[in-house]
């Protein structure tokens, strides 16, 4: 997707992907990865979701990339945390206590700026790609990450009539089919969801990285 595409709906305000809350599915299943605290945590196409700082709360350092600026912006401001700015290469930096967020394209970050990232939570950056850009995601997220991380992932699935994407409906076979041949995968939990008003599903998974 062009990436002003998701500059403009920041500068929109239109951000119905936005969660208010903290996601349930990251609440219930977060203790289960048994990562100790002060574990570094990657958050992809992060915008200025609430879950960075409810996993700050827990004890964790959080790396976020976001494309938007804006975004970026209003997570420090509305959560009221004082931030410096940084840059480095292709990005400028946003960062807080326990909490830096580099903005700049997914695409563009090297394993050194994840070298410490021990755990990923993606809630909504495969979602949010069509099907020819999520192998690309796949790919360097498998670029980015050593043996051992572990990749909370969760998807929505829906009649795709019914929905005007982003989000993407992505199945089941599809998450094995991009991460099976370098990670365990379990599934979790399948749960009921409200997506743009029109039923659905959401659902969690738990993957290993074994052969990055």
């Amino acid at each position: 997707m062009d990436p002003n595409f998701w500059l403009e709906i920041w500068e929109k305000n239109e951000t119905p992907f936005h969660q208010f809350d903290y996601n349930r599915l990251l609440v219930k299943y977060w203790s289960s990865l048994n990562l100790e605290k002060g574990t570094e945590i990657f958050i992809p196409f992060c915008g200025k979701s609430k879950d960075m700082l409810w996993l700050k709360n827990q004890g964790y350092k959080i790396l976020g990339n976001e494309l938007s600026e804006l975004a970026t912006k209003q997570f420090f401001k509305e959560n009221n945390l004082d931030f410096e700015t940084d840059f480095d290469k292709n990005f400028s930096i946003n960062k807080s206590d326990q909490i830096k967020i580099m903005i700049g394209d997914y695409f563009s970050l090297t394993p050194d700026h994840t070298s410490q990232v021990r755990a990923v939570f993606d809630r909504a950056s495969l979602i949010a790609l069509p099907s020819n850009l999520r192998k690309k995601y796949v790919n360097q997220m498998k670029n980015l990450l050593v043996k051992d991380c572990i990749i909370l992932l969760i998807t929505l699935e829906y009649e795709k009539e019914t929905v005007t994407p982003p989000p993407f409906d992505v199945r089941d076979k599809e998450i094995y089919e991009l991460y099976g041949s370098w990670s365990k995968i379990t599934k979790l939990e399948t749960l009921n969801a409200n997506i743009k008003e029109k039923d659905g599903f959401e659902t969690v998974y738990r993957i290993e990285v074994k052969n990055p």
